[in-house]
């Protein structure tokens, strides 16, 4: 069996972060904060040997990874396997407008109802994602993985 090792980091903070939006498959840019997160994640990171990297396909992941990966030799590879959780028709709205449905949806797991993913249908995104990197991976390698706060919430619990 294969020894990785998996480091794991969320983007850097967004638009939509500070404006308390909804982030699933939608995009906003990094804020001037969110790239100093890039940047400061690149510097506590700088001494890690990463022998591979892969990224979110969203926007605000791949800068967030592009900057920490600057002090790495290492190739960036994207994948739209590591892109958040998807919020359906919550995506992009304001969450204190919708606070009591968005708890309520977490509780039922019913984000799919309204054109979003559930649990287990990010479980298996997962799934075959990690196969997919692994089958990539020889003994030893030391992978970033830059990616979503849910999604790696998701990863968690499920792995």
């Amino acid at each position: 069996m294969k020894h990785v090792t998996f480091y794991m980091v969320r983007h850097g903070e967004t638009r939509f972060n500070i404006s308390g939006r909804m982030q699933g498959t939608c995009d906003s840019p990094l804020t001037e904060k969110g790239i100093a997160d890039g940047e400061a994640a690149s510097i506590a990171l700088r001494e890690i040997p990463f022998t591979r990297a892969y990224t979110s396909t969203s926007e605000r992941a791949r800068d967030t990874a592009r900057l920490i990966c600057k002090r790495h030799n290492v190739v960036l590879h994207e994948s739209k396997g590591l892109k958040e959780f998807d919020f359906g028709s919550l995506d992009g709205e304001i969450a204190a407008d919708h606070v009591d449905e968005i708890k309520q949806r977490k509780i039922d797991d019913s984000f799919h109802e309204i054109g979003g993913e559930s649990t287990a249908m990010v479980n298996q995104r997962i799934d075959h994602t990690f196969e997919r990197i692994l089958n990539e991976c020889r003994d030893g390698d030391i992978v970033l993985i830059v990616s979503h706060g849910m999604y790696i919430l998701n990863v968690l619990e499920h792995l």
